[in-house]
């Protein structure tokens, strides 16, 4: 995994993604990992941006023109406007980009995904990603049943393409 760099984004020649670093270098970047500065800091000064994952289970997002604090459940969501907490109860953990199984576009616990199991495909369903279970290498949805594959769901094109075996 790289390293993060702050700076404004800019995109080049043959629309390929580059952020221009604040030491004043040209930087490719991956760009479902550009992330926004949310405006705050943690107790331990550390700026907090879209992505970054808070003690408590919580983790930052834009939505609804507000950076909010969510926090995935078994049944639906908490959700806390960022600015509703106080500089000593936040502190960055991690980023949803950092970890191996939240690799860029790769599904999170509590995204909306299609699954489905590698023998009948046909079957794939829309559903909520409870977690990834190692140990039986499967993911589990929230309609308590296991599959072998799991992809962040985008449109119905691609729910179509995966039932038709074009994914």
């Amino acid at each position: 995994m790289g390293e993060w760099v702050k700076g404004e984004p800019h995109v080049v020649v043959d629309e390929k993604p580059y952020i221009h670093a604040k030491n004043g270098t040209t930087v490719p970047i991956i760009p479902s990992t550009l992330c926004q500065y949310a405006g705050r800091e943690d107790k331990y000064d550390e700026q907090i941006f879209e992505g970054d994952k808070l003690k408590g289970g919580w983790v930052v997002v834009w939505e609804d023109c507000c950076f909010w604090a969510k926090k995935p459940g078994p049944y639906e969501t908490e959700r806390y406007p960022l600015s509703e907490f106080g500089k000593e109860e936040l502190e960055v953990v991690g980023s949803i980009y950092d970890d191996g199984e939240n690799a860029p576009g790769e599904p999170v616990d509590g995204d909306v995904c299609v699954f489905w199991n590698d023998v009948m495909r046909s079957r794939a369903v829309i559903a909520v990603k409870e977690k990834y279970d190692s140990d039986k290498a499967m993911y589990l949805a929230n309609n308590g049943k296991y599959y072998t594959s799991c992809v962040k769901f985008k449109d119905v094109d691609q729910y179509g393409r995966i039932l038709n075996g074009a994914v």
